[in-house]
């Protein structure tokens, strides 16, 4: 029998990021963002605290990697089931599906929402946090699109953009509402599905008129 080939240091170095991700997205989902300690991470993943900061700058860091992986998980395989529609209708059905799904998970919406009010009072720190939101937007901005292209007229941008961000902000605390039981699983839904229908109708009428 032939010896296992060694990990490599690059493979080691991965494989502990993973194991870290791993075990402070359990910690940070169960526990909350200010609950939640290196020191903790680090008993958990059975490393010390030196090797998480040796992958990530700050439990900040770690916490928005964290939040980053969870969601563009999540909107990739948003994206992969609208490719299979075919019309407007059945894109919408399967935007309600996958929201009351992505809503359902209230820890992980009150993760997002604790982290971002820390985030924020960090400059660095807040700089990171808006260039994942500015990806979120993309692509947020590509699913109110998709029926009619990449705008090129300079008013219908405009429009994109107030609907890219209406949308991204309404999700947002809709996401809380339905978290907190001030919205029912029914209207956060529909009130995040039929704000997309009538930002994509506004639109493509928009495009229609420009052409």
């Amino acid at each position: 029998m032939t010896n296992p080939k060694p990990m490599s240091r690059a493979e080691a170095q991965e494989q502990t990021r993973e194991l870290i991700l791993q075990t402070a997205e359990e910690l940070f989902i169960a526990n909350g963002f200010h609950a939640t300690t290196v020191a903790q991470i680090a008993s958990k993943a059975v490393r010390t605290q030196g090797s998480i900061y040796g992958n990530f700058a700050s439990k900040d860091a770690l916490c928005l990697e964290v939040i980053r992986r969870r969601y563009l998980q999540s909107f990739t395989d948003l994206g992969m089931s609208l490719a299979t529609a075919n019309s407007l209708d059945a894109k919408l059905d399967l935007l309600t599906e996958w929201w009351e799904t992505l809503t359902s998970q209230h820890d992980l919406t009150f993760l997002v929402a604790e982290y971002m009010l820390a985030a924020w009072r960090d400059p660095a720190q807040r700089a990171s946090m808006l260039e994942y939101v500015s990806l979120i937007k993309s692509v947020v901005g590509s699913i109110i699109t998709d029926n009619f292209g990449a705008a090129d007229d300079g008013s219908l941008l405009e429009m994109t953009d107030i609907a890219t961000i209406s949308v991204l902000a309404l999700g947002s605390g809709l996401a809380v509402g339905r978290a907190t039981g001030i919205a029912s699983v029914t209207e956060s839904s529909f009130g995040f599905t039929e704000t997309i229908r009538l930002w994509k109708t506004k639109l493509q009428d928009s495009a229609d008129a420009s052409r």
